[in-house]
C-alpha cells in the first residue's frame, strides 16, 4: 500500500518532520550534525541563552553520546556587542576545530562553518531557514526510520545499543 492511498500516514509523517524544527525561527541559527553518532539532528542556537555547552555529560544543552567527546567539550555563546556567535574549547581531550583550524582560543563562527569535535563529529552552522532544517530532519528520519511504518530500523537500534553500552560502562 502506498503513501498516496493512506493520507493519514502522510499527514503523520509530515507532522513528525515539522515538530523536529519547532522553536527555530528565521532569527535563529542552527547546528546540524553532519557526521558522528547523531547525523541529521538539528539544534537551534538562540540568542537568548548566554552559553550553549556541548558534550557527552548529562544535562548539557547539546549532548553527543560518543566516547571521544569530553563531558564538557565545547561552548558556544552569543556576544551581543559584536553581534556574533563565538565557540571555545573547554579543555577537551580530543579538541575542537572550526573549519579545520584548532580552537585554542574563543573564535567567531559564521553560517557555513563546520565545527569538528574530536576526530569525526562535525556540526555545520546554518541560518535558521526552516527549509534547510526540514530537509536535514527528513534525511535524519530516512536514515533511522522505515519509510512506510515510521518504526525505527536496525541502524537506529545498533546506534542506541552502542551509546547505551558506552554509558553503562562509564557509569558502571
Amino acid at each position: 500500500m502506498s503513501r498516496r492511498s493512506r493520507p493519514e500516514l502522510s499527514e503523520t509523517l509530515v507532522s513528525l518532520q515539522k515538530s523536529a524544527v519547532t522553536g527555530a525561527t528565521s532569527a535563529d541559527w542552527l547546528l546540524i550534525v553532519m557526521s558522528g553518532p547523531h547525523v541529521g539532528r538539528i539544534y537551534p542556537l538562540g540568542r537568548t541563552k548566554p552559553v550553549v555547552v556541548i558534550g557527552r555529560g548529562d544535562g548539557l544543552d547539546i549532548q553527543i553520546l560518543d566516547g571521544e567527546i569530553s563531558r564538557k567539550h565545547a561552548a558556544i555563546r552569543f556576544d551581543a556587542q559584536r553581534n556574533e556567535f563565538l565557540v571555545s574549547d573547554l579543555k577537551s581531550r580530543n579538541g575542537t576545530h572550526v573549519n579545520d583550524a584548532s580552537c585554542d582560543v574563543e573564535r567567531p563562527i559564521h553560517v557555513g562553518d563546520k565545527i569538528r569535535l574530536g576526530t569525526h563529529n562535525v556540526l555545520r552552522v546554518s541560518s535558521g531557514g526552516e527549509a534547510e532544517a526540514v530537509y536535514a530532519q527528513r534525511m535524519y528520519e530516512a536514515v533511522l526510520r522505515d519509510a512506510l511504518t515510521g518504526a525505527f530500523n536496525r541502524r537506529y537500534l545498533d546506534e542506541r545499543l552502542e551509546s547505551e553500552v558506552a554509558f553503562a560502562k562509564r557509569h558502571e
